[in-house]
């Protein structure tokens, strides 16, 4: 570290926030001097030091638990301003030489207040008792973190009954500071005249701080079924278990009522190993740091609440290009009923969720499914087909432990599909649609390019993100053809837990192979979107949250158990999850809405399964009706034969539309189909011999 008397070259910038109209000049911000005259000094301990006032607020450069604890034994009110940014306690050079090279920005400020609540708050709290978590909850023990560059002022200021105390020094707000385990100093000023001064000092970081609010901390805890407390019986209080989100930070909050903070940019100085190995080491202010967030005209960064969550989403859901890009992970425990994300608890089964926050959500969701009716082509079909996708996704987390189930009892697994695709024209929204849909569940998404895709990447991902459906965007048919069989015809798996994953494609697919149809969700963009259709709706639905899938959770969950007893029961015949999942899915819908809407009918398996054959359908309705002269029926050899002009190329695609069950064979540019199987299965009429020459009458004429 450098000596505190030499002046560099170029002396660092004012930790002091600066505004876009702020000279460019390097400036050296002003030291805050008070000047004491000693009058004796004497050995004591820190009780002593404390006892006796009522209220108290620290400035600590960082803290350990227990001396949290013991000190709010002492007083009645208590206010804690943690003013390090690395409250959790890193290499104090490394700090400086990392503020040093960069400046602290409000990036690594969302890291710290979210380590700081998870890692250093949360567990002190949970070891302090019912007491403790009260007094959070009434308000009368508070916490605050700076919200700008360091402070690494150790500052008491006490007052109370036996008058004002400002204790300072080089002393933590730690037990082996406090103890005397380790050498401390320790000033104390007695009397009004000290207090105040001190007082407005520590005001001024107290405008910059961001205080922690209760609700983040600690949460009413009630066992089912048990009314609400009265005044004479307070309830039992828990620390709250879920992560913070980014929009919930203090820093983001202060964002939303009107703060906007501007960084203004530095020169770039070398790194110093040091630098390097803390920016390393903190491996989530590493990814903030990448953030790409708002600048005004002179280069400076302007920070919102708007542009810093768009900026914060964008970030999630970065592309996974390299094997160290950083993928969240879902897991579902049904024993605990409890949903973890990233190894912290996301969700409880049976939890009650906020109806603003279903309804909100609900809302989104209803505008951008309704937006599909103005879609050039087949509408309804586009509607259905989306609908039918979402309530496989939605379930697809609890398909591979029913796939399990039907593996040890020698079922087909492929009624539990665990893949999901869409294609069809191009401008059809298949690829924004497979966002929504994904981070409506547990707020984040991850893609996977179509170009990077391969079976042995798919099936680490997926490992990695257990719950967390893995998007793989515009995939072409060379690594459809290649890659794509391997990944999905994998039915003999034992694995409980692995990702869904959800594939759009490119305009080169235009048919899929019966044998990855009936492993698959499969659905068909017939339609696209007009250039003048509004896209206000699509773009409001990436702002949705997940309580209308934690509301969902709660309906589904608890009928899995259910379905796997009944597995075991009859493999030959097993439950519907799709039905399942769309019936919980439609009562979550209507309890936010009012009803269930229109696109979103009652659904079954068996409906998906018309969906796949959709396809295949159209095209040989279309070719029966242009030219029916390549199409001949000979019901006593019960077939129907397809003849494509010489073109094999069009008999080649034609031909994977063509469900298993009905395809006979094909030679060249001839296709042969079952006719029973095609009437019994795909429910077709086939063409008599008077409507063939009704078509080549019409024709003709």
């Amino acid at each position: 570290m450098a000596d505190l008397f030499s002046m560099p070259t170029h002396p660092a910038r004012s930790r002091v926030a600066r505004t876009a109209a702020a000279p460019e000049d390097d400036v050296v911000a002003p030291l805050e001097v008070f000047e004491a005259e000693l009058r004796g000094q004497r050995r004591t301990n820190w009780p002593s030091l404390f006892q006796g006032y009522h209220s108290l607020k620290a400035i600590t450069f960082s803290s350990s638990i227990p001396a949290l604890l013991a000190m709010a034994d002492l007083f009645e009110d208590m206010e804690v301003l943690f003013g390090s940014e690395r409250v959790l306690g890193r290499e104090l050079g490394a700090l400086e030489d990392a503020t040093a090279l960069a400046g602290y920005r409000f990036t690594d400020l969302l890291a710290d207040q979210k380590a700081a609540i998870e890692h250093l708050l949360r567990p002190a709290l949970r070891r302090g008792g019912q007491p403790l978590l009260r007094r959070v909850q009434e308000g009368s023990l508070r916490f605050a973190v700076l919200r700008q560059a360091p402070s690494h002022e150790k500052l008491y200021l006490l007052q109370g009954g036996a008058g004002q105390r400002v204790i300072l020094g080089s002393a933590n707000l730690s037990l082996a500071a406090l103890t005397g385990r380790q050498r401390e100093t320790f000033v104390v000023f007695d009397g009004t005249a000290a207090y105040s001064a001190f007082a407005d000092y520590a005001a001024r970081d107290a405008e910059r701080a961001d205080a922690i609010r209760p609700e983040l901390l600690v949460v009413s805890e009630l066992p089912a079924g048990t009314p609400p407390a009265n005044d004479a019986e307070p309830s039992e209080l828990a620390v709250a278990a879920q992560p913070v989100p980014i929009e919930a930070l203090p820093a983001v909050r202060s964002l939303e009522a009107g703060l906007v903070v501007v960084e203004q940019p530095r020169r770039i100085i070398a790194a110093t190993p040091g630098a390097e190995a803390l920016r390393e080491a903190g491996r989530l202010g590493a990814e903030l740091r990448e953030m790409s967030l708002e600048r005004d005209r002179k280069g400076a960064t302007v920070v919102t609440a708007r542009s810093l969550l768009q900026a914060w989403r964008t970030l999630t859901s970065k592309p996974v290009v390299h094997e160290s890009d950083r993928l969240h992970t879902g897991l579902v425990d049904l024993g605990s009923g409890l949903v973890s994300l990233d190894g912290v608890p996301w969700h409880e089964i049976g939890k009650e969720v906020a109806l603003e926050e279903v309804r909100r959500d609900a809302e989104l969701l209803d505008a951008y499914m309704r937006s599909f009716a103005g879609f050039y082509g087949d509408t309804a079909r586009i509607q259905r087909g989306y609908w039918a996708l979402m309530a496989w996704l939605y379930a697809a987390p609890f398909a591979p432990l029913l796939r399990s189930a039907m593996t040890r009892h020698d079922g087909e697994t492929f009624r539990y599909p665990v893949c999901g695709l869409v294609y069809g024209q191009s401008h059809g929204g298949k690829s924004h649609l497979s966002r929504v849909l994904v981070r409506s569940m547990f707020g984040v998404h991850k893609e996977l390019p179509g170009r990077d895709f391969t079976t042995a990447r798919a099936l680490g991902l997926r490992d990695r993100m257990a719950a967390i459906p893995l998007v793989v965007d515009d995939l072409n048919n060379r690594k459809m053809t290649e890659h794509l069989p391997d990944l999905v015809k994998a039915d003999r798996e034992f694995s409980e837990r692995y990702a869904p994953i959800l594939i759009s494609t490119n305009r080169d697919v235009q048919a899929v192979a019966p044998e990855l149809r009936k492993r698959m969700v499969v659905v068909q963009v017939a339609g696209s979107k007009p250039k003048a259709l509004s896209t206000v709706p699509a773009q409001r639905a990436m702002a949705i949250g997940t309580g209308l899938y934690r509301d969902y959770l709660n309906r589904l969950a608890p009928r899995i158990p259910e379905m796997l007893a009944a597995i075991a029961a009859d493999p030959g015949e097993p439950p519907d999850l799709i039905a399942c999942s769309a019936a919980c899915l439609r009562l979550t819908l209507a309890a936010a809405l009012g009803e269930a809407p229109d696109w979103a009918p009652a659904l079954q398996s068996e409906d998906v399964d018309t969906l796949r054959d959709r396809p295949f359908l159209e095209a040989l309705a279309e070719l029966t009706e242009r030219a029916s002269g390549q199409v001949t029926v000979d019901r006593r050899a019960g077939v129907m034969s397809l003849r494509f002009a010489g073109d094999t190329n069009a008999a080649l695609r034609f031909e994977k539309l063509v469900p298993a069950q009905v395809l006979r064979g094909r030679i060249a540019d001839a296709l042969t189909l079952d006719l029973v199987a095609l009437e019994r299965e795909c429910g077709y009429a086939a063409p008599t011999a008077a409507r063939f020459w009704l078509n080549w009458f019409r024709k003709r004429s």
